[in-house]
């Protein structure tokens, strides 16, 4: 048996200090504020020397943080859930038709179907199929949005009324 090492937990940063780094360019130190909102980098450094000392740089550098924090605010679960990404080709997040092909009776049988999933952070994750035979292409597609639409709802729901069952509720 292999004794396997646990790799340690990362150590948070106390509030005061959240997206904030002490660092040094060209030998001058510096604290770097750096944080991501609706996919664009903020950067901004404060230098001790032009701020009047370490303690005024990290003054500075808090509020800066507070202001681009107040005006960007992270996107809602939901926000992200119904964010449309570059290799989504449905046009409606969580959507997607599925082609399955399969030889019965020695033939080729193509079946299609538009396939709803929960959003990330709904667990347990589920799925809600629509054929195409049965409800024709564009009532399939309504019928996946709106079960993606009811699992998007969800995120809104406290997590243990989101998963259906108390035994996940303890997780």
């Amino acid at each position: 048996m292999k004794n396997r090492s646990v790799a340690p937990e990362p150590m948070k940063q106390p509030p005061a200090l959240q997206l904030i780094s002490a660092t040094e360019r060209d030998g001058k130190p510096l604290w770097r504020v750096q944080l991501k909102r609706q996919g664009k980098t903020r950067q901004k450094r404060f230098y001790h020397h032009l701020h009047g000392g370490e303690a005024q740089a990290l003054v500075a550098a808090q509020q800066w943080r507070d202001q681009v924090l107040a005006e960007h605010p992270p996107y809602s679960k939901l926000d992200h859930a119904r964010k449309h990404r570059s290799n989504n080709s449905s046009g409606r997040a969580g959507v997607y038709l599925l082609t399955m092909k399969r030889m019965r009776n020695g033939r080729l049988a193509i079946h299609q179907l538009w396939q709803a999933r929960t959003p990330e952070g709904v667990t347990p994750m589920r799925t809600r199929n629509f054929s195409v035979r049965k409800y024709g292409n564009e009532l399939a597609f309504r019928l996946a949005v709106a079960a993606r639409e009811g699992f998007e709802q969800e995120l809104a729901l406290p997590a243990s009324a989101n998963c259906g069952s108390a035994v996940y509720a303890a997780y």
